[in-house]
């Protein structure tokens, strides 16, 4: 458990950021003309009915790296042919190339149990086995580093820092493993280790981690988290958290269910959560928060959230009142920044008013 809203907020940022999604790794056949593209795009519109001629549109558009296109095209061909097996092949093709490797393998295999011996079927194997053999070398890190000024209800003025590392790599071909050092200095210092794995499915992500601090002051000394998620839908996916943290003088659990819901292509993600926590001392007390996100075609993005909730930190539950905003920008194919403003009310305590910048880099072979 997080000792603060908007820091639990961003170091989730964090873990997302660092556990890569599912990369390219089957190139498509290269496409030397524009004009091919164009005659078949020609074809396609001419005769919406053709299949063939959806298929090699599809075809088309994912060579000149059009997936999204692409995908919507084969779709709709697969819409007017639920059971043609060469369509069903196409599409776990782009899939592939598009880096959805999970779904490639489920459009595979329902080809599979239609048609075990069908042509193709062989390859695409292969290719797909080729693509999670790569994940095994994906790593990546992320370095943020921020400076809050707060004001504390007595009055007084404190610049409080921070500077936190994260880094993952991936342990097998659907499992990856995050390391978290987080340094908050402010009177006094705590340092908080953690390790973090995700092991991902078609549809679902299940999460387990565990949480130390040395000679900890206002963190906890130590804890221990599991979650999971689930894609109940092709726009909604259900999750929940559940973390155990213990500050000497007592004990906290809290719950912390949710549902994410995302438009076609992931533009738009809006997630909301319920939150309760239940200190060994009191009782259980709720809130929730809310985040969302715009995702560009050019990998940028921009976000923001709220929240409400009872949070403990050096051992005591008191409200707390936060909200964020910021935006990451890419700055080359493996190398992003991300900037975060956040406000915190914690209340009978401190006003906390913060900045944050993140350097990410990823890659996936």
């Amino acid at each position: 458990m997080r000792n603060r809203g908007h820091r639990a907020e961003l170091a989730s940022m964090l873990f997302c950021l660092t556990c890569i999604p599912q990369a390219l790794y089957a190139e498509p056949p290269p496409v030397s003309k524009v004009s091919v593209l164009q005659e078949t795009q020609a074809a396609g519109d001419s005769e919406p009915a053709n299949i063939d001629s959806m298929r090699r549109l599809a075809a088309s558009q994912a060579a000149a790296g059009h997936f999204a296109a692409a995908l919507d095209t084969i779709e709709r061909a697969q819409a007017l042919a639920p059971l043609d097996n060469d369509i069903a092949l196409a599409r776990a093709r782009i899939l592939l190339w598009s880096g959805r490797v999970a779904e490639a393998q489920l459009q595979a295999d329902v080809v599979r149990a239609r048609a075990p011996a069908y042509p193709e079927l062989e390859a695409l194997d292969a290719s797909i086995n080729a693509s999670l053999t790569k994940r095994w070398a994906r790593f990546g890190f992320a370095l943020s580093a921020g400076a809050a000024k707060v004001q504390l209800d007595g009055g007084q003025n404190q610049y409080w820092k921070n500077l936190t590392f994260s880094g993952f790599a991936g342990i097998g071909a659907n499992t990856n493993l995050t390391a978290t050092i987080e340094h908050e200095r402010r009177r006094v210092s705590d340092s908080r280790l953690s390790l973090l794995t995700t092991h991902t499915g078609p549809n679902w992500e299940l999460r387990a981690g565990v949480a130390y601090t040395p000679s900890a002051d206002f963190k906890e000394n130590w804890g221990l988290q599991s979650g999971a998620d689930f894609k109940i839908h092709n726009n909604v996916t259900l999750f929940s958290d559940v973390r155990y943290a213990d500050y000497g003088n007592i004990s906290v659990v809290s719950a912390v269910p949710g549902v994410r819901f995302s438009s076609n292509k992931d533009a738009h993600t809006l997630a909301v959560q319920f939150i309760s926590i239940s200190p060994s001392d009191s009782t259980t007390k709720f809130g929730a928060s809310a985040r969302y996100d715009r995702n560009f075609i050019n990998g940028s993005r921009v976000f923001g959230g709220v929240a409400s909730y009872p949070d403990t930190e050096a051992g005591l539950t008191r409200q707390l009142r936060s909200a964020f905003a910021g935006g990451s920008l890419p700055v080359s194919d493996h190398l992003s920044l991300m900037m975060t403003g956040e406000y915190d009310r914690r209340e009978q305590s401190y006003t906390r008013k913060a900045l944050n910048f993140t350097l990410i880099f990823r890659r996936a072979d």
